[in-house]
């Protein structure tokens, strides 16, 4: 593990916690796949104990709901509670505090920008994950689609607007390939265990990314 890859700057330390900026790029082709916005070490175990791991290309405004919800999950382990009632215990503390802004600044528009279409099969939008998270629901997280989030429009994959451009395009082949394994049957847990697959092969061979996304395309 390359400690100079990861860090990329200490965000906030509470009590005995530290939340850093990490290179989320990194991590999900060298480490796990799965690292995704924010995590620590009780779903991941790499991530050092007392640490919270915050995607460097994520939403600065939504560091703090994450950081609730990731105190609020480390606070009820310790307490004693299973892994999933401690998961619970942090998504209600998050969301309540998301509620709380929300109140403030009323509602915003999800859709950010039209990345792509392919013929009348599929829309690719950009979206404000933050406003996804705040409105709709906190299981969003990078991208998504209408097979698996009810309040996707049909035909619709969504991408977190604040990643880089190339990682919008292997989030993309993700959603792509998942929805696909979905039309023709699969269950979700399978398709996106398929998807990541697939995702992780070509983000050691991007050469072939492109042709990749426009061969899953025809395919919908």
């Amino acid at each position: 593990m390359n400690k100079k890859k990861i860090y990329l700057g200490r965000i906030k330390t509470i009590g005995k916690y530290t939340a850093w900026k990490v290179n989320g790029e990194y991590i999900r082709k060298n480490l796990n796949e799965d690292f995704v916005l924010y995590d620590d070490s009780s779903h991941l175990p790499f991530i050092p104990k007392r640490e919270f791991w915050i995607e460097k290309d994520s939403n600065p405004k939504e560091w703090s709901f994450f950081i609730i919800h990731l105190v609020a999950k480390k606070r009820a382990l310790e307490s004693g509670l299973s892994s999933e009632k401690a998961e619970r215990a942090g998504a209600r503390a998050e969301r309540c505090e998301r509620a709380k802004m929300l109140h403030i600044n009323g509602v915003k528009k999800i859709h950010k920008k039209l990345l792509k279409t392919f013929g009348k099969k599929i829309s690719v939008w950009l979206v404000d994950g933050k406003a996804v998270r705040d409105l709709l629901s906190l299981d969003y997280k990078a991208g998504g689609h209408d097979k698996v989030h009810h309040f996707i429009p049909k035909k619709e994959i969504w991408i977190e607007e604040t990643l880089s451009k190339q990682e919008q395009k292997f989030i993309l082949l993700h959603e792509l390939h998942e929805r696909l394994l979905m039309i023709r049957g699969k269950v979700y847990p399978r398709a996106h265990m398929g998807a990541t697959i697939v995702e992780d092969y070509f983000r050691y061979h991007p050469k072939e990314l492109g042709a990749r996304i426009a061969e899953e395309a025809k395919k919908q």
